[in-house]
C-alpha cells in the first residue's frame, strides 16, 4: 500500500499500535539474543514504558513540537529531496532550484509522531550505540529524540545531514534549548555531506535514513554507508512505502547479506545488521 507521507503521519495512534503489535507477536518466535531484545524494545514501547528522566526528555521535546505546530512563522526553504508527490516528478536537478515557503506548522507535521520516535528513543536506550548518523534533520524533533537518549546512556554522538540550510539553522536553535550537545548538524545536499559525515564518523552502529525519498537514492546512500558500519549496527529506514521505488528499494535492503533481522512496520523499517551472519526477513 502506498501512502501520502502527510496523511501517515496523521496516521491515529492505534493504527500504528495495531501494526507494532503484530510485529510484536513474530519476536516471540525468534529465539536470537537480539530477538529477545527487540521483543523488549517493542513492549517498553507499546506500554509507553518510562523512567522518570525519560518522561521529562520526552515532555521536553514535545513541548517543542506542541510550539512548531501552533506557530504561523514562514520560512523559505531549498528542496534537495524528492519533495511532496507534486515534486516527485521533476529531476534531482531541477528540484535542486525549487525554493519553497511553508509554515513551520506544516513542516512540523512531517516529522516522525510521538510513537515512532519513542521507538527510536528506546532503541538507542536499549542497544547504546556510539556513532549515530541521521539523514534528513528537517526541524530536529526525531534527532531530539535520538540525542536525549544518547545524553541519558551518557556516551555517544548524532551526525544529522540536513539539506535546507534555513532548517538546519533551526534544528541547532532547537538543540540549544534542549541542552543537546552531542548533535552536530551538517547543512547540504547528502551528496555532499554524507562523504564528510563519514569520515569523521567511522564505526556507525546506529543510521536513520528519512530523507530524500526516492528509492534509488536511498540505496545508493546505503551502499555509501554500509563501508563505514561497524561489525553490529541498527538501521531505520524511513517512508519506505512512500512510493512504489522506495517500497522496491526497502524489499532489497531487507534480503542484503547481513540484515539478520528487518522488521517491516509500514512506513517504517528496521533492520539489525551483522557483518558476519547471512540475512532474514520478518
Amino acid at each position: 500500500m502506498i501512502v501520502d507521507e502527510l496523511l501517515y503521519h496523521d496516521l491515529p495512534t492505534w493504527v500504528v499500535k495495531r501494526k507494532m503489535r503484530k510485529v510484536l507477536r513474530k519476536t516471540y518466535l525468534d529465539q536470537t539474543a537480539t530477538g529477545a531484545e527487540l521483543r523488549l524494545l517493542f513492549e517498553e514501547v507499546l506500554s509507553h514504558e518510562l523512567t522518570n528522566r525519560e518522561e521529562c526528555c520526552i515532555a521536553h521535546i514535545e513541548a517543542l513540537r506542541a510550539r512548531l505546530t501552533a506557530s504561523a512563522e514562514k520560512i523559505a526553504i531549498r528542496d534537495y529531496g524528492a519533495g511532496t508527490f507534486l515534486l516527485a516528478n521533476l529531476s534531482l536537478q531541477k528540484r535542486e532550484r525549487v525554493v519553497r515557503h511553508a509554515a513551520l506548522a506544516t513542516i512540523v507535521r512531517y516529522s516522525k509522531p510521538p510513537l515512532h520516535a519513542l521507538l527510536l528513543f528506546k532503541l538507542i536506550r536499549r542497544f547504546h550505540p556510539r556513532a549515530c548518523l541521521e539523514l534528513g534533520t528537517c526541524l530536529g524533533i526525531s534527532a531530539a529524540y535520538i540525542g536525549s537518549a544518547l545524553k541519558l546512556n551518557g556516551n555517544g554522538k548524532l551526525i544529522s545531514l540536513e539539506g535546507a540550510g534555513r532548517l538546519a539553522d533551526l534544528a541547532r536553535r532547537y538543540f540549544d534549548e534542549l541542552a543537546l550537545n552531542n548533535i552536530d548538524v551538517v547543512a547540504g545536499p547528502f551528496h555532499k555531506s554524507l562523504p564528510v559525515a563519514l569520515k569523521r564518523m567511522p564505526g556507525l552502529d546506529f543510521v536513520f535514513i528519512d530523507g530524500h525519498h526516492d528509492g534509488r537514492a536511498m540505496l545508493a546512500y546505503l551502499d555509501r554507508i554500509k563501508p563505514y558500519l561497524a561489525s553490529r549496527a541498527f538501521l531505520v529506514f524511513d517512508d519506505i512505502s512512500w512510493s512504489p521505488g522506495m517500497r522496491r528499494a526497502w524489499n532489497q535492503i531487507r534480503r542484503q547479506a547481513g540484515m539478520v533481522h528487518a522488521i517491516d512496520l509500514g512506513m517504517l523499517g528496521l533492520c539489525a545488521y551483522d557483518l558476519n551472519k547471512a540475512g532474514y526477513a520478518s
